[in-house]
C-alpha cells in the first residue's frame, strides 16, 4: 500500500470528529439498514463508531473523497492505526480485528471491511488500514528521538477490557466471571 500522507510529506495528522445523531437517523429511516449493519457487525446503527463520522466528513467535504478514492493520499483509522503508522516509521497502515470490529464497517463473519456498508456508507475501500490478528507484529521502530530503531511493533487490542481474554495463556487457566452483563467487563480472582 501506498504512503498515506500525499501531499502532506511525512506528516500525519489525527482528527477527531463529533457524533452527528440527525445524520444516523436519516440513514435508517431513509434505507431501514439498521438490520444490516446488525447482522454483519453487531453493532447498532449509532454515530458513536467512527463509520457514521467517516461519512460525514466526506459529505462535510466532497474533495477528501476524491483524495481518498485516488489512494495514497488519506488515511483513516482508529488511534491504533494512527499509532502503529507513526511507531513504525509511517510504514504500516493497519489495525487489529477488536479496532476494527468497533468502526460500523467491519464484517464479523469474513474478518474483512463490508464491501456492502462501505457502499450505503460510501466509504472508500483505499482509504481504510490493512486488518491483520491482534496478536500481529505490524512493523519495526526506525530510530525515533529516543525510541531505538529495530523494535518490533507488536499487539493491538481495541481497549483494555480485551486485553486479558486475547492472552491464551490467561484464558484457558483463570476462571473469569462477568461483572456485566451488558458489559466486556471481567474480574479475575487470582493473583500472578
Amino acid at each position: 500500500m501506498g504512503s498515506p500522507h500525499g501531499q502532506a510529506g511525512n506528516k500525519s495528522h489525527c482528527l477527531a470528529v463529533p457524533p452527528h445523531r440527525a445524520d444516523v437517523h436519516a440513514i435508517e429511516k431513509k434505507q431501514g439498514l439498521e438490520p444490516v449493519f446488525r447482522e454483519k457487525t453487531g453493532l447498532v446503527l449509532d454515530p458513536y463508531f467512527s463509520g457514521t463520522k467517516l461519512k460525514w466528513i466526506f459529505e462535510q467535504n466532497p474533495h477528501l473523497r476524491t483524495r481518498a478514492i485516488r489512494g495514497g493520499e488519506l488515511a483513516f483509522g482508529t488511534i491504533d492505526s494512527w499509532l502503529i503508522y507513526n511507531l513504525t516509521g509511517q510504514a504500516a497502515h493497519v489495525t487489529d480485528y477488536t479496532n476494527a470490529s468497533r468502526t460500523l464497517l467491519f464484517n464479523l463473519q469474513k474478518l474483512d471491511w463490508d464491501d456492502e456498508l462501505l457502499r450505503i456508507l460510501e466509504i472508500p475501500r483505499q482509504v481504510l488500514p490493512e486488518v491483520r490478528p491482534s496478536n500481529d507484529v505490524y512493523g519495526y521502530t526506525p530510530a525515533l528521538g529516543r525510541i531505538p530503531a529495530g523494535i518490533a511493533v507488536a499487539g493491538a487490542a481495541g481497549g483494555i477490557n480485551r486485553q486479558p481474554c486475547l492472552d491464551r495463556r490467561v484464558f484457558n487457566r483463570v476462571p473469569l466471571r462477568p461483572l456485566s452483563e451488558r458489559g466486556g467487563f471481567y474480574f479475575n480472582e487470582h493473583r500472578f
